[in-house]
């Protein structure tokens, strides 16, 4: 859930950002970086097995094989990454570690674990599973028990007569979750209802925390305030259809989850931060999760908006520089 994401982002984010390294959440992000790859080389993996008509245990290869390379690379460019920092000394953005931490900002800290640990509780231990309609766990199941991808219904266990579209197809969160289950030989429902929501909701959090370090630079109590608040709408927004809340508690393993708790807080921080290639990231990893109309996921449309609002600003505060250097 950590290191192999952590490899993988911190290997990516020396490549793609050699001349302006990024300090401060370098942690956060390359952990949230390395589990966009995570989604993408699952996507190549299943669309080239859903393209040329390979089983499902081909597809298990090739995410692995895929997967194996891309760990190597990246664990390659983090070493080189290492000594080229050491060798630079550079430091473009505060550190902001936990030295002088105040009492304040301590207390902060222990309320939001506590609110954290409560919520990890509630998705353990909850007896039942919230799934409005959804199929993933019955979806893995067919992939895992028949060997082909999105050929057998999984309520039915008859083949389809006339497939399914592929707008559905080029989904790839059944065939990663599959993927999960043979590596680490547990069952569907120990991967899709007990491992993947605690992840989503760590994964969540971190996107949280870039966002209270660009949101409050220089105070660290606010950014505890924020993570808290945030935790609390998790904890105790689970009350109705389509809150943030119910889908984190009770369905983590949906890609619309994922997309609400991590893409769309990571694409915030990633805009108001420009660093555009990591929206780029967060645009295709919802591509390979949700299907949206159009091809235009929220993601892209939440970037184009908050683009806009950052140009409009821009032309707003030039238009009132110039209008004082007209009056003096």
């Amino acid at each position: 859930m950590v290191l192999i994401p952590f490899l993988l982002g911190r290997g990516a984010l020396s490549l793609l950002y050699r001349k302006r390294p990024i300090q401060g959440t370098l942690l956060a992000d390359s952990v949230l970086t390395g589990y966009l790859i995570l989604i993408g080389l699952a996507e190549a993996a299943h669309l080239t097995a859903v393209a040329l008509g390979r089983p499902f245990s081909d597809c298990v290869k090739l995410f692995a094989l895929l997967l194996g390379v891309s760990v190597l690379a990246a664990a390659a460019l983090f070493l080189w990454d290492k000594r080229r920092r050491r060798r630079l000394q550079t430091s473009s953005f505060p550190s902001g570690g936990w030295s002088g931490v105040s009492i304040k900002e301590q207390v902060l800290f222990i309320v939001f674990a506590v609110l954290v640990l409560l919520q990890i509780l509630q998705i353990t231990m909850q007896g039942d599973v919230y799934l409005g309609g959804d199929m993933t766990v019955e979806t893995v199941n067919s992939f895992l028990t028949t060997g082909d991808i999105y050929k057998v219904n999984p309520l039915t266990g008859a083949p389809y007569t006339l497939g399914i579209p592929m707008r559905l197809q080029i989904l790839c969160l059944p065939s990663l979750y599959g993927c999960l289950c043979t590596f680490l030989g547990l069952s569907a429902e120990q991967v899709v209802w007990g491992m993947v929501p605690i992840a989503t909701l760590f994964y969540s959090y971190l996107a949280y925390v870039i966002l209270a370090r660009v949101l409050f630079p220089n105070r660290r109590d606010l950014r505890g305030f924020f993570l808290i608040l945030v935790a609390l709408l998790f904890l105790f927004g689970d009350y109705g259809y389509g809150m943030d809340g119910l889908g984190v508690m009770h369905s983590g393993f949906r890609g619309v989850t994922i997309r609400a708790a991590v893409l769309l807080p990571y694409t915030v921080g990633a805009v108001l931060r420009g660093r555009w290639k990591l929206v780029v990231l967060c645009v295709l990893a919802e591509a390979c999760l949700v299907w949206t109309f159009y091809g235009a996921g929220a993601c892209l449309l939440t970037a184009a908006g908050l683009l806009a609002v950052k140009l409009l600003l821009g032309c707003l505060r030039r238009a009132a520089d110039g209008g004082k250097g007209a009056a003096v």
